[in-house]
C-alpha cells in the first residue's frame, strides 16, 4: 500500500492472529508496535494505536511516522497472538493526488471553453448581424422587375 510523505490522512492498518489456531482474528489485544522508516532502526510509532475490530488494529495516522521516502516496515507483537509484519511504501506522491489535480484542471478547462463560447457566440452573432445588412442593402438598391424589363426591351429595340 502506498502512503503519501508526511501526511496524517491514511492510518496504518494491520491483522493480529490468535496464536492457537494462527487464523481467527485477535480482539480486546495492546499490540507493541514498532517501525523501521527504510531501513533505520525499529522505533515506536507517534501514532497511537487502536483496535477497529474483528483482529484489525491501526496506528493513527501522524505526519512524522510517514516523513521518510521509501519501505516503511511495521511490527506488531501482542500476548496470545501470532506477531504481525507490514510494509507500506511511502512517496512523494500518490496516484489520487494526480487524479484530483486533472480533475481540477479539467473543470478550468470546461470553464474556458464555457467562456470562450460567449466570446465566439458575441463574434459570430456580430458577425452575422454586419452580413445581413449588407445583403438588406443589397437588396434594398436592386431596381424593380418591371424596371429591369423596360431596361431590357429598350436595349433589344436598339
Amino acid at each position: 500500500m502506498e502512503i503519501k510523505q508526511s501526511t496524517s490522512a491514511l492510518a496504518l492498518v494491520f491483522f493480529m492472529v490468535d496464536s492457537t489456531d494462527h487464523v481467527t482474528g485477535k480482539t480486546g489485544l495492546s499490540p507493541t508496535v514498532v517501525m523501521s522508516k527504510n531501513g533505520a532502526t525499529f522505533a515506536s510509532p507517534i501514532g497511537a494505536v487502536q483496535q477497529i475490530g474483528n483482529g484489525f488494529y491501526k496506528v493513527v495516522g501522524n505526519a512524522l511516522d510517514s516523513d521518510t521516502l521509501g519501505v516503511l516496515a511495521l511490527y506488531a507483537t501482542a500476548a496470545t497472538a501470532d506477531p504481525c509484519a507490514m510494509a507500506y511504501e511511502v512517496v512523494a506522491n500518490i496516484e489520487s493526488d494526480s487524479i484530483t489535480a486533472i480533475a481540477g484542471v479539467d473543470d478550468h478547462i470546461t470553464m474556458y471553453e464555457e467562456g470562450l463560447d460567449v466570446v465566439i457566440g458575441s463574434a459570430v452573432r456580430t458577425e452575422l448581424a454586419t452580413e445581413l445588412a449588407m445583403v438588406d442593402a443589397a437588396i434594398s438598391t436592386r431596381a424593380s422587375i418591371a424596371s429591369t424589363g423596360a431596361q431590357i426591351a429598350a436595349f433589344e429595340t436598339a
